[in-house]
């Protein structure tokens, strides 16, 4: 999708957060050969749709896996110490009692 290439692909797991039917790409039941066949023959006879579905997806790409904003992400993360951590679980104990932490 950062590639500007249009993707299809079933909808499993995680991939339908990411590809958005008729949006940014296509989206196919799992097992479906002539479902797949059909949205192949459809990209390639609208290609300007394919086209648009692989800026979509590129600009998909740029917001989610923007390096500014990880960063931001990351470092407000790193800012709580592990003392701090401690801290906030033994003042929320009875809240936080069955939450865990992975670092």
């Amino acid at each position: 999708m950062g590639s500007l290439y249009t993707v299809i692909s079933t909808r499993v797991n995680g991939i339908p957060e990411l590809v958005k039917d008729e949006v940014n790409g296509l989206l196919v039941k799992d097992h479906d050969p002539e479902e797949l066949a059909r949205k192949i023959e459809f990209l390639i006879e609208h290609p300007v749709v394919c086209k648009l579905y692989g800026l979509s997806g590129r600009v998909l790409m740029g917001e989610i896996f923007d390096i500014t904003k990880i960063s931001k992400d990351l470092e407000i993360f790193f800012m709580f110490t592990e003392s701090e951590m401690a801290k906030l679980v033994n003042d929320n104990s009875k809240q936080l009692r069955h939450t865990q932490f992975v670092i």
